[in-house]
């Protein structure tokens, strides 16, 4: 399988393995990861949408990845003739 690793922002990076969310903040000396498993990720997301009682925080979550959605495409539409790129920094086998 195939790894990806995307940067989230903030020193942060997410990778999947087929089975948990990995999430990667690189140090110095060594590098902090945290695994989430599905029902760690699924109380994660609980959590977020419990704190966020009216919305603003998933409204702008969905509007900025629209506005990148739309950024890419036009992006990818003008350099590759076509579709954008994909939001990667590295892949492992």
């Amino acid at each position: 399988m195939t790894k990806i690793e995307i940067y989230l922002g903030d020193g942060l990076y997410a990778s999947y393995d087929g089975f948990a969310l990995w999430l990667r903040a690189p140090r110095e000396r060594d590098d902090h990861v945290v695994a989430l498993e599905p029902d760690v990720l699924l109380r994660f997301i609980e959590f977020a949408l419990s704190i966020d009682r009216h919305g603003k925080i998933i409204r702008r979550a969905v509007n900025d990845i629209r506005a990148r959605e739309a950024e890419q495409a036009s992006y990818g539409a003008v350099e590759s003739g076509g579709e954008a790129p994909p939001i990667m920094v590295r892949t492992d086998e």
